[in-house]
């Protein structure tokens, strides 16, 4: 299976600078706890599909939870291991993991070559020009 091209460590730093960056625009545009979490699922869905990897997918999703559970969920920073927040990081390591199945799905499916066109050539194919016909001469 083919991944990304791009280093191991650039994806966990653009992983971290992505969630740090998706959760302070979700902390202003949202007020309620689901839809932060929804936003913040949907942009780890997004960067494991960019990423293809699945040592980095897994990665982001854990900061995005560090992110949401910490700063979105309770405030000031605060870590909890209740059970709604273990539920989020399942969730977010499932979505993480689905982005990359998508994009490995995606990939495969580019790659498939279409069928080739069944066409039928007969062996003789017999067709004549048929005469042109002469305009008579004017005559002035």
């Amino acid at each position: 299976m083919e991944t990304s091209k791009t280093p191991l460590a650039f994806l966990l730093a653009g992983g971290f600078c992505t969630m740090v960056l998706a959760s302070a625009i979700t902390a202003v545009a949202f007020d309620d706890t689901p839809a932060r979490v929804g936003a913040m699922a949907s942009v780890v869905f997004c960067f494991a599909w960019f990423a293809r990897r699945a040592l980095a997918a897994p990665a982001a999703a854990l900061i995005a939870w560090l992110f949401t559970t910490g700063f979105l969920v309770h405030h000031l920073g605060t870590l909890a291991f209740e059970g709604a927040d273990l539920v989020r990081l399942g969730l977010f390591e499932v979505v993480a993991m689905l982005g990359v199945a998508v994009a490995a799905g995606l990939r495969l499916a580019a790659r498939a070559e279409p069928p080739a066109p069944q066409v039928s050539i007969p062996a003789q194919a017999s067709y004549e020009i048929p005469p042109v016909k002469q305009r008579p001469a004017r005559t002035a």
